[in-house]
């Protein structure tokens, strides 16, 4: 009995061997495979700023390709940015402003030889995202984003006209979960209030505004109310700007198109928001709308917003129909 037992012990002990050995041998491999990191100074500095702050500052259209989708915008003439794919639709500055500020803020920790092996290592054969920089200068760059590696929060990724790959700070924007809702802009008013110099309010289809608010050098005053306090009116207005659309109606549908054109032709109220730099913008509010086919909604529960910016109308909650029934008591 002893004897046998004797022969398990050496039987699992020659087997632990065998499995530290190779997994020695593999460690090993491993160095070989990788032991051609550019880790010298003089590689570093050639690389220190894989993508030109010029890039960024130039730049005319964005186009990003993950596993959730293709997302191009561009930005207009008058300097705000448009989702062109997969549908048209006003694009969210703030998301923009995430990516462009994640591709400023890179930090390199490793560069590593653009080989094959590599690039299959690192998942950049098959990377998560794909990111094409237009500027208006016509260039292009196009970054590839591989592995992530979330113990030490690095990516690896490549970048046209640069033979090399990056190991950087993983990028804060996060490429690879962006989603068609991140590139779409949920606010109807694209006027921030700081930028307002004139909000024009109209009841119905008046051609005489009830009320107007007109920025001043002392603040604001109002062609309704005489005494009106600067921080009532700017709480009001940001009440106004801020609202945000519960559904954008993006049909096609001619007879859907009617029925929401019929909503609009009489409308609850209209608004016209003039900017510091002479841009103007308007906005028909349509009543509490009782039914639209193919949409799912309680009725007398939304309203329409309609920009004069916009190719589509917004749905909107009634909760916030309230807000351009502006009072003294908003204002003083």
């Amino acid at each position: 009995m002893e004897v046998i037992r004797q022969k398990v012990k050496n039987y699992i002990s020659t087997w632990l061997l065998a499995l530290f050995a190779a997994g020695l041998l593999g460690l090993l491999a491993f160095s070989e495979i990788f032991q051609n990191v550019v880790s010298d100074d003089a590689s570093f500095d050639n690389f220190s700023d894989p993508i030109k702050s010029d890039i960024i500052a130039n730049l005319k259209s964005i186009r990003l390709k993950n596993r959730l989708g293709k997302y191009t915008v561009t930005l207009s003439e008058n300097g705000h940015w448009n989702l062109i794919e997969p549908r048209k639709m006003p694009a969210p500055t703030q998301t923009i402003e995430k990516i462009t500020r994640s591709l400023e803020g890179l930090s390199i920790h490793t560069l590593h030889q653009k080989e094959p092996i590599n690039l299959q290592s690192f998942s950049l054969d098959n990377p998560i995202a794909i990111l094409d920089l237009y500027t208006k200068l016509d260039e292009h760059v196009q970054i590839k984003i591989g592995l992530v590696n979330p113990i030490n929060n690095t990516a690896y990724m490549t970048i046209s006209g640069q033979d090399i790959i990056f190991q950087t700070s993983a990028l804060q924007s996060k490429l690879e979960l962006l989603r068609l809702s991140d590139f779409i802009d949920s606010n109807i008013f694209s006027q921030k209030l700081s930028d307002v110099s004139e909000f024009n309010l109209y009841r119905g289809r008046n051609s005489e505004s009830s009320n107007t608010l007109s920025r001043t050098s002392d603040g604001w005053e109002s062609k309704r109310y005489k005494s009106i306090s600067a921080r009532s009116v700017e709480q009001t207005l940001d009440a106004i700007l801020s609202i945000n659309s519960h559904m954008i109606i993006d049909t096609q549908d001619e007879k859907l198109q009617n029925l929401l054109d019929n909503y609009l032709k009489n409308p609850l109220y209209r608004v016209v928001v003039k900017t510091l730099n002479g841009e103007s913008a308007s906005y028909t509010v349509s009543g509490l709308v009782n039914s639209i086919p193919e949409l799912k909604i309680e009725k007398r529960h939304y309203f329409l917003i309609k920009s004069s910016e916009r190719r589509y109308p917004h749905l909107i909650n009634k909760d916030y129909l309230d807000v351009f029934n502006i009072r003294y008591q908003n204002l003083k």
